[in-house]
């Protein structure tokens, strides 16, 4: 069974992932703090996400955005940092390919 966790302040937490439980877990009202970190992990394919705070911002971006990380195996590649609508484009579809 595919694992989705949450590690924050208050410790880590791990639920059964489903894309309606990556909706919450970035919709734009959650409260997301710089340093928690999102992972999904499926029969050795994992993704994780890392929310951080850019020293500066380009024009139109949002102050919480994300480094992500993946890999299957062996492999692993990491992004440079990412909007939350694209943080979870890619969950979605790392959920949606498990499927």
């Amino acid at each position: 069974m595919m694992k989705l966790r949450i590690w924050d302040e208050g410790g880590e937490r791990a639920v059964p992932a489903s894309i309606e439980m990556v909706e919450q877990i970035f919709a734009p009202d959650a409260p997301l703090r710089v340093g928690t970190e999102i992972s999904l992990t499926d029969a050795g394919r994992w993704l994780a996400a890392l929310a951080l705070e850019p020293a500066s911002l380009r024009p139109g971006e949002e102050a919480v955005q994300f480094l992500l990380s993946g890999g299957n195996g062996g492999t692993a590649v990491v992004t440079g940092r990412l909007e939350r609508q694209e943080a979870v484009r890619r969950f979605r579809e790392f959920i949606l390919v498990a499927g």
